[in-house]
Order: structure tokens, then sequence, then C-alpha cells
């Protein structure tokens, strides 16, 4: 019987041999580094199953969360049984932790301050929330143009994008000019449609501004008005 012994120093939980372990799962295929006892060797494609000295459990698949846990008492159990796969070089090489570049600079110049909050986000460039978001980190409190907003630091766009293009000859209202600052995406440090093509162009103002819309403070927006005696039209949807 194959075992994977657990350390004695100190109390490890399932979640905490299925972080270990998990790291080993590509795709549907499981690949477990054990070794082979002297009175069993092992082959490609063998079944096995691999138990805890500790404990006695054998490690298990959970098909609700694809975590891997110490949670089964035999090892005929399906959820209990792993298939070994013989690796090629070059696959078992293509596993090995690469060591990746980010990127630490935002667009405006200011460096990122290596700096993560409660959800681990800000110390790269990186669209943190989602896929839609554009990428930022958290700066120095001395960076120009960056702001709190609701985030624990201050913090600046990375990407050059500006959201989509609006029409030219545009200026900020009278009483209302543009701040500079923009949102984690990039948008309204000037007189752009940054949302959505066919938007009027807007930008973030001062708080002095009372027609201003928005409540929180440094975050104010107001319309941009046309510097031109027959403004051109918005550009149509695509």
């Amino acid at each position: 019987l194959l075992r994977a012994c657990a350390p004695s120093q100190k109390k490890m939980g399932p979640r905490t041999w299925a972080g270990g372990l998990f790291l080993g799962l590509v795709g549907l295929i499981f690949v477990v580094y054990i070794a082979a006892t002297r009175s069993a060797p092992l082959r490609d494609r063998s079944i096995v199953a691999i138990r805890s000295v500790r404990t006695g459990k054998y490690l298990a698949y959970s098909p609700e969360d694809g975590l891997l846990r110490l949670t089964a008492n035999t090892s005929s159990s399906k959820a209990a049984q792993f298939r070994l796969i013989a690796l090629t070089a070059g696959t078992a090489e293509l596993l090995r932790p690469k060591e990746v570049v980010h990127k630490t600079t935002t667009r405006l110049g200011c460096a990122c301050s290596g700096v993560s909050d409660w959800h681990g986000f800000g110390r790269y460039c990186h669209n943190w929330e989602s896929e839609h978001h554009r990428p930022w980190c958290y700066v120095a409190e001395t960076c120009k143009h960056a702001k709190h907003e609701r985030k624990q630091h201050k913090h600046q766009a990375c990407s050059s994008e500006e959201g989509y293009i609006g029409p030219d000859g545009w200026k900020a209202a009278e009483g209302c000019p543009c701040s500079g600052y923009e949102s984690i995406h990039g948008f309204g440090a000037y007189c752009k449609g940054w949302e959505f093509a066919g938007q009027t162009p807007w930008c973030y103002t001062d708080d002095s501004c009372a027609t201003a819309v928005g409540d929180m403070p440094g975050s104010k927006f107001h319309d941009c008005v046309s510097n031109t005696s027959s403004p051109p039209p918005p550009p149509p949807s695509p």
C-alpha cells in the first residue's frame, strides 16, 4: 500500500493538504508524484491510493468543489483512487513554476508601491477585480492625480487605453473645470465619451461645482459643453 506521510510538527487540516497536492491537477488528469515501494514498483497508468500515516485517512477528490481532502476511509472508494500518468521530459518542464515579470509603472509614470490590500489586490499592474477592469496598482501618496476613492491606498491606472473615443470640440462647463482625476478604469481626467460610443463627453470636476453629479468628495462629475458654434453630433453607436 502506498502512503503519503503528513508532517508531524504542525497540525494540518484537509484544505492544507488539498492546496499542496492540488497543484498537480491539470485539467481532469491527476498527476501524483510518489515513491515506489520495494515490493510493488509502480507503472504508468497504475491505480493508486494515498493514505496518511498520521490519520489513517485516504486522500479523496471532492466533486462538489474540485479539492482534495483526507476524508476517505478505504482505498476502495472511487474518489480515493488516482491513475499515475508518466510524463515526458517536455511536459514535466511545462509544469515547473515560471517566473512572471509584472508591469510596475502606471501610465502616468508612478511606480507601483508593492502594497496589497485585504483582498490581495494592488501590488503591481493588473486588472484585479475582473477581466473588464483596466489594470491598476497602488502607488505612493506623492503620485500626482492618484486618489484613494474607496480603496485602502492611493491607486492609478496602468493601461494607456482610454475608453471610447468621444467627439472633438468639447470643453469643461463654466465653473466646473476638469480636475484631472481618473477612475480605476482611467476614465474622467478630461472631456471624453469614456464609457460607450455616442456618450456625451464628461469629466470629473471639483467639489465646488454646484451642478456636479455624485456624492463622494473628489469623484463628482459633469457633462462637458461644446466650444464651437455648431457642435459635432456624438458618433453613432456601432
